[in-house]
């Protein structure tokens, strides 16, 4: 059975965990300082870090990668399984807008209850199936190479349902990932830099996890 625990301290078994995590995590938070492209390259490359290192650990391995420039190309690919996801949520928008902006022109309060009723029925299950099969995504994106994960839904589903608990386990670990970076938010300064790649550190050790579970199973 996956173990959160595992999970949780998985970061902690290299032994220089905290000087990588703090400056990985500077070299992220400047880089989101960087007007325009800033953001978008730190974030690549704060995701191919966060897939390197479960790659590591599938290999057995169990240091944190290098604090660096060159994960920018292993999270654009992560990025590109996503795009379709981004294109569907950026079109509904885009509707929605589209809508309420000509009830606005017009001046008709009810386009403007229609746009905005739409815009939830449309918004609320592509926002509802990308965070309850996020993890799913990355993990036949990461370990089974799909290149456009995020489109197989039906791998996704059988995936979740053939493992069922494990899979939410799975679920929860990225889970307390996103509150352990949020932790770090309230702390702001090092404890921000730090914690959020802690986060993704145990993204991809609860991938690598995952992928062990799963192969013996």
């Amino acid at each position: 059975m996956l173990d959160i625990g595992v999970i949780l301290q998985a970061p902690m078994e290299d032994k220089s965990w905290f000087k990588k995590c703090a400056l990985m995590g500077l070299l992220t938070c400047a880089l989101l300082l960087v007007p325009l492209v800033g953001p978008i390259v730190g974030s690549l490359n704060a995701l191919g870090w966060m897939r390197s290192y479960a790659e590591a650990r599938m290999r057995g391995e169990k240091e944190l990668p290098e604090a660096g420039l060159a994960y920018i190309g292993a999270g654009w690919r992560i990025f590109l399984m996503y795009l379709p996801v981004a294109g569907l949520l950026i079109g509904v928008i885009g509707v929605i807008g589209g809508i309420v902006g000509a009830g606005v022109a017009m001046e008709n309060e009810t386009i403007i209850a229609i746009g905005a009723i739409v815009g939830t029925i449309a918004f609320l299950p592509v926002t509802l199936w990308l965070v309850a099969f996020n993890p799913g995504m990355l993990y036949l994106h990461i370990v089974h190479g799909e290149q456009w994960a995020s489109l197989r839904f039906s791998q996704q589903w059988s995936l979740a349902k053939k493992t069922g608990t494990e899979y939410l386990l799975l679920w929860v670990a990225f889970l307390l990932a996103g509150v352990i970076t949020q932790v770090g938010i309230i702390a702001c300064g090092v404890g921000l830099i730090v914690s959020m790649m802690y986060g993704y550190a145990m993204q991809g050790a609860a991938i690598a996890e995952y992928a062990r579970i799963t192969k013996n199973a």
